[in-house]
């Protein structure tokens, strides 16, 4: 059961143990950085928020569809997270 609970460290913004493992998630944070610092993917990551972020569902919304956009919301609160990263990573590299 430990095994399948370190599987999803990564997830909570735990550090990876292995420091080339850490160092190229810091790469990727500025990745994804740089792509979202244009103004078309500023403006895509705002149609992402309204769509599944700032979603509301009635009381009658089967299971199924909260998994599913739940799922969605991971995803984009994950890329926000990563944005905000490399952003920080970004600012102490150029100190």
């Amino acid at each position: 059961m430990k095994d399948n609970l370190d599987a999803w460290r990564w997830i909570d913004g735990h550090p990876q143990q292995d420091p080339q493992s850490q160092q190229h998630g810091q790469e990727i944070s500025r990745c994804f950085a740089r792509v979202f610092s244009h103004h078309d993917a500023h403006c895509i990551l705002q149609h992402l928020r309204k769509s599944t972020r700032e979603r509301v569902f009635g009381p009658t919304v089967s299971e199924a569809t909260l998994r599913y956009v739940e799922g969605q919301r991971a995803l984009v609160a994950y890329m926000e997270t990563m944005i905000e990263r490399g952003r920080a990573n970004s600012q102490e590299t150029a100190k």
